[in-house]
């Protein structure tokens, strides 16, 4: 009868220790799925944010090109800029007309 107790007492034990061990391999098993959603989360992210920095950059550099090339359209056009000497006669109705003001709190006859 003893050992009878002892058996059904070290069944019950082993069973017990069997659900205990069962349970912590569910919670290591949910403990890990949880660890990789979580990591698949991060590079999902860390890819858009690497996509959005890359899309990002390329259109400074698009609009520096356009900067640099409208101003070297600027200055060409400066460069190709004439204007005419006062010295000579000036073409009746056309070419640039430049007008001089003269503040009279400001002399230059000094």
């Amino acid at each position: 009868m003893m050992n009878n107790e002892l058996e059904k007492t070290k069944q019950e034990a082993m069973s017990m220790w069997n659900r205990t061990k069962e349970d912590d391999e569910k919670r290591v098993a949910k403990i890990m799925a949880e660890r990789k959603l979580r990591d698949e989360e991060y590079l999902a992210r860390e890819a858009i944010m690497k996509k959005g920095n890359e899309e990002g950059l390329e259109m400074d550099r698009a609009r520096k090109e356009e900067i640099r090339r409208q101003d070297e359209l600027l200055s060409g056009r400066k460069i190709r800029a004439k204007t005419t000497d006062l010295t000579v006669d000036r073409p009746e109705g056309g070419g640039i007309q430049i007008y001089r003001y003269k503040d009279p709190a400001v002399r230059t006859d000094h």
